[in-house]
């Protein structure tokens, strides 16, 4: 009787797992999957050019990057105009080869979209880099006796105003835009490349309405002002 359960309880598991693994292979945020391509949404190019947030520093912790979450197909962070690109290639009826070649396009777009962010994102961490100096050197003084504790706090606000502006006039977020809006160029072209006249007219139609109702309703959730 206990060889019976325990060999019930390992066919029953394997059920499960068998059941769990399959509906992997149809979740939509899988990028081999044909629903994947359907329902992938992608941020305007000025969405994916924010600033890192700032930690500020005070005396007990130098300041800290927050970095947004970079990939155009999975942020992680509030985005308000989005391109339902899944919706309108849906509206196309693509072939198995046409879905096939759009899943590379899709991986060259977030590769040519990492590759513009990181050298902001490097930037980024030299401002850092040089607002933890100045700190150090606040917080030395304090520790001296050269400057009192008031004074010490005022010129570390003075440090984290400095930061986060440097931050948002980044001169390399110009660079950074320009880099995305030629990715998102490419990855457009690319697409229309394989579709026959039908289907371009069609895709250029689709697309043209939703870039038209930018912020408007349908063009996907996010609250970035």
């Amino acid at each position: 009787m206990k060889k019976l359960s325990v060999l019930g309880f390992a066919l029953a598991a394997v059920v499960i797992f068998s059941f769990l693994a399959c509906n992997k292979l149809d979740n939509p945020t899988n990028p081999t999957s044909e629903s994947f391509v359907y329902s992938v949404t992608i941020p305007y190019e000025t969405e994916m050019n924010v600033p890192s947030d700032l930690s500020e520093a005070t005396f007990e912790k130098p300041a800290m990057l927050l970095f947004p979450k970079d990939d155009p197909l999975y942020p992680e962070r509030p985005i308000k105009f989005m391109v339902p690109l899944g919706r309108i290639l849906k509206e196309l009826n693509l072939t198995e080869e046409q879905v096939t070649l759009v899943r590379e396009f899709m991986a060259e777009y977030r590769e040519c979209v990492k590759n513009a962010l990181l050298p902001l994102r490097e930037s980024e961490r030299q401002i850092l880099q040089q607002a933890n100096q100045e700190r150090s050197r606040v917080m030395e003084q304090l520790k001296n006796g050269e400057i009192d504790r008031q004074t010490a706090m005022e010129q570390i606000r003075q440090i984290n105003q400095r930061t986060r502006e440097a931050l948002m006039n980044n001169p390399v977020r110009e660079q950074a835009l320009q880099q995305l809006k030629e990715c998102w160029e490419n990855l457009i072209a690319n697409i229309r490349s394989i579709l026959t006249p039908e289907q371009q007219a069609l895709f250029d139609e689709l697309l043209t309405k939703y870039k038209n109702n930018r912020g408007g309703k349908g063009t996907g959730p996010g609250t970035r002002p």
